[in-house]
């Protein structure tokens, strides 16, 4: 810690306390020492750098191949075939259908939850005044 000299037997500080208050003051004042001499070398300053100047060439790549994807004929065509899809699903039945069916299948779902949800909470009080199934088993045999 300091370059003080402490004769020998005696303490720190009188109060044992005041010591360990102290030496945990110390302990935290050396810790941001050690924190900042870290990040302040240059071998950080250089990996900072580097990292920085990685994202950024890759957002260069990537905004310029997501453009060459999106302009290519292949990509424009692709587009055109969903948007016709899109309009002949919506100009038919198709729609409306699948519509019902989700709904009913849905509704058969929350039907089936609500009954697991009944006996889960049924079970949970009837267990209490239940004896225990190894019970039934013996007394059932």
């Amino acid at each position: 810690m300091s370059g003080t000299q402490i004769p020998e037997g005696e303490p720190l500080h009188k109060d044992p306390e005041e010591s360990l208050v102290g030496e945990f003051t110390s302990l935290g004042k050396n810790l941001i020492d050690v924190l900042r001499a870290a990040w302040d070398r240059p071998e950080r300053l250089k990996l900072q750098q580097e990292i920085e100047t990685g994202l950024v060439d890759l957002g260069v790549t990537l905004r310029k191949e997501a453009k060459a994807v999106s302009e290519s004929p292949v990509t424009q065509r692709v587009k055109t075939e969903v948007e016709d899809l899109g309009t002949r699903v919506r100009n038919t039945q198709i729609e409306t259908k699948v519509r019902e069916e989700l709904i009913g299948a849905l509704h058969i779902m929350n039907a089936e939850l609500a009954k697991v949800a009944n006996v889960l909470s049924t079970s949970g009080t009837e267990a209490s005044s239940r004896p225990e199934p190894a019970v039934e088993q013996a007394e059932g045999q």
